[in-house]
């Protein structure tokens, strides 16, 4: 039997404004039967490798590889991701996802990994990716991830930025995890790994002053 777990190769980025490029690789599709491999460099964009319909801005696109029965791996674009429409007799995996901004362009990322997927994002830290900025909150709130963690991640990677007075501290934990996972810092800090939580949202709360949060990317299991 093959190995729904095997993925490699098949790193991504995003191109500007709108396509991605995936190095070639070869994985297991999703039904755990056949094997799709990319033998160069597949470049796919969203204005001509979309499944159905067409762009809409600030929406999630899911990265699907795709194979006929007698034909090398390709791929599409799809804002399902468990279902996108393919060719008759294609057979499919999903291996990353990336959101479309109301620029009309894909969030700045790079990807890498096994079945346990990682992603960067490059894009200018306190401009384009922030969470929370000067949040006050006395007791915990949620904060909406949603524009920057897809719905099929599984860990949040997010920097702090402490701006309460020294010895003060602010405190972020995983909306929905049980049992709760907390995370305390009196100083700027990088948090990995933070659990997604329930509808992608963290909450926080500061003991005094003011806090930041920026997401720096997110990892998945495929």
């Amino acid at each position: 039997m093959l190995d729904y777990r095997l993925v490699r190769g098949l790193d991504f980025k995003s191109l500007p404004p709108n396509q991605v490029e995936v190095s070639p690789g070869v994985c297991i599709d999703d039904t755990n039967t056949r094997p799709i491999k990319i033998s160069s460099t597949l470049t796919l964009g969203l204005t001509t490798d979309l499944d159905t319909g067409s762009p809409v801005a600030s929406t999630w696109y899911y990265l699907w590889l795709t194979r006929g029965e007698d034909s090398e791996g390709s791929g599409i674009l799809s804002t399902s991701s468990t279902s996108p429409t393919l060719p008759p007799g294609s057979y499919k995996r999903r291996i990353g996802a990336l959101r479309y901004q109301a620029n009309s362009s894909f969030l700045s990322l790079v990807s890498w990994g096994g079945s346990l997927r990682f992603v960067r994002y490059l894009e200018n830290m306190a401009t384009t990716l922030a969470a929370l900025v000067g949040g006050n909150s006395p007791s915990y709130s949620n904060i909406s991830t949603r524009t920057f963690v897809p719905p099929t991640a599984k860990n949040v990677r997010a920097a702090f930025k402490h701006r309460s007075p020294a010895q003060e501290f602010a405190y972020f934990r995983p909306n929905g995890v049980s049992p709760a996972l907390i995370y305390a810092s009196e100083t700027d800090a990088l948090i990995d790994d933070i659990p997604k939580g329930t509808n992608e949202e963290i909450q926080y709360y500061v003991t005094v002053g003011r806090a930041d949060l920026f997401i720096l990317g997110y990892s998945e299991e495929l």
